[in-house]
């Protein structure tokens, strides 16, 4: 052994914090990738998962939505209508529309707009012939948690459906 060594300084480690790095590394991979599978099936944006679709059994009234929304953060509904012959088109929608959520741009235009009972109507004049009609409606939430929402059209059909609003 030569004399002029010195010997090796001892490093005080924090037992502590390599159990975390070591857990970290072990654990992490999968938390991360549970994160990435979240993300590409739809639940923190649109996806295979966050798209969904209802409709009334004969197919009269039908609603295209995203099953989660971000609070604050506009989303898109599109209610599709195959209108009956008598008489103009009457789109209810239950009290929930108009307390937790923000309504935003409807398109088309409605002829007329009214809100009673705490629900709001869109009302479409009729066309000869009669022709679908297709209505998007912007709207935001303004309130967390999962939210029933409901559609009716000319008192006859209707559609239920829910979206789950996380912060």
């Amino acid at each position: 052994m030569i004399k002029n060594q010195q010997p090796c300084p001892i490093v005080d480690e924090n037992e502590r914090s390599l159990r975390f790095e070591y857990r970290f590394r072990r654990y992490g991979i999968i938390v991360l990738s549970l994160i990435i599978l979240t993300a590409l099936s739809g639940l923190w944006s649109s996806g295979y998962f966050s798209e969904a679709h209802r409709e009334t059994s004969g197919g009269e009234l039908s609603v295209d939505y995203q099953r989660y929304a971000r609070l604050m953060s506009e989303t898109e509904l599109n209610i599709q209508i195959k209108p009956d012959t008598a008489s103009d088109t009457i789109i209810s929608f239950a009290a929930p529309l108009l307390t937790r959520y923000q309504i935003g741009d409807i398109r088309p235009q409605p002829d007329k707009m009214y809100s009673a009972e705490g629900k709001l109507h869109l009302v479409y004049q009729r066309s000869n012939p009669p022709s679908p009609i297709s209505v998007w409606l912007a709207v935001t939430p303004k309130t967390a948690g999962n939210i029933s929402l409901q559609a009716v059209v000319n008192d006859r059909y209707s559609v239920t459906w829910q979206q789950f609003v996380y912060p």
